[in-house]
């Protein structure tokens, strides 16, 4: 399959990754040998979606070059067919691995450090709105890293009118203002830090215990689970069990928000990672 594309400047070899409207290739530059990670997207009028999630991502990476815990974007190329972000490569296993960490302890540190990389996309106006442990690759030498910003919004104020924002995501992290939200009436202000930190709870839950923190067999009976904050805590760590019950508010003004937990969490984690700030 990788063989049908061409971009000009790579070789691209296997396929590595594979999502709704796009492909994820191994690729090497012509020139210097460095490997990276180039996503397709396709074109076409029945592919308009994936085409805007593309644009999407493009305009979130802009602003982002240099974050720690950022995928980085090293150019977008184009043609008649589809759209190629270069991107670089990250070959760790995702979040979705339960058994990454061996302790309470290296998943605090691991959450505060996504924490950190949060509160850098957010002051420089983008919020992800897709963080789930698929979208997040643990790396040895760097925070987490945060990928697939296709869901993306860039919004300086950080608030949008409840009609405006995209029915986007994946629905089992979704925060019930998005799952409530209605597409005339008044014009009500959604924060979108507070879709971010709902859905990191959701983050945290999952690599606690290994479940969804809100699960059922449709979505017909999975939105009211999560409007109604319907969640099991028993198979959580205490520290993580006082964390998510802080998080999982339908109200999102009686959420915790990003600096509560950020203060919240340099109190628990140990002494040796820095400050995903610093």
């Amino acid at each position: 399959m990788e063989n049908i594309y061409a971009v000009e400047g790579y070789t691209l070899h296997q396929c590595i990754g594979e999502g709704v409207y796009s492909l994820v290739f191994l690729a090497e530059c012509n020139l210097t040998a460095e490997r990276y990670a180039i996503k397709v997207v396709h074109k076409g009028k029945r592919r308009q979606r994936g085409t805007m999630h593309a644009e999407k991502e493009i305009s979130a990476l802009l602003p982002l070059q240099g974050i720690p815990g950022v995928v980085k974007m090293h150019k977008h190329l184009e043609d008649d067919s589809a759209v190629y972000i270069v991107l670089s490569l990250h070959q760790g296993p995702t979040l979705s691995t339960r058994s990454l960490f061996q302790s309470t302890q290296s998943l605090l540190d691991a959450a505060y450090s996504i924490l950190g990389t949060l509160e850098q996309i957010h002051r420089h106006g983008v919020f992800h709105l897709d963080i789930k442990p698929a979208n997040l690759i643990l790396s040895a030498c760097m925070p987490p890293v945060l990928i697939d910003f296709g869901c993306s919004m860039l919004c300086p104020s950080g608030y949008i009118e409840e009609s405006l924002l995209p029915f986007e995501g994946t629905p089992a992290y979704m925060a019930p203002e998005m799952v409530k939200r209605s597409s005339h009436g008044a014009k009500k202000l959604v924060s979108l830090e507070a879709l971010d930190v709902w859905s990191f709870g959701c983050l945290l839950y999952f690599i606690a215990c290994g479940k969804e923190a809100f699960s059922a067999p449709s979505l017909y009976s999975l939105y009211p689970k999560i409007v109604e904050c319907d969640v099991d805590y028993a198979p959580l760590p205490r520290e993580v069990e006082s964390i998510c019950r802080q998080i999982f508010v339908s109200a999102p003004a009686r959420r915790s928000s990003l600096s509560f937990l950020l203060a919240h969490f340099s109190s628990l984690t140990s002494p040796g990672p820095r400050s995903p700030r610093s």
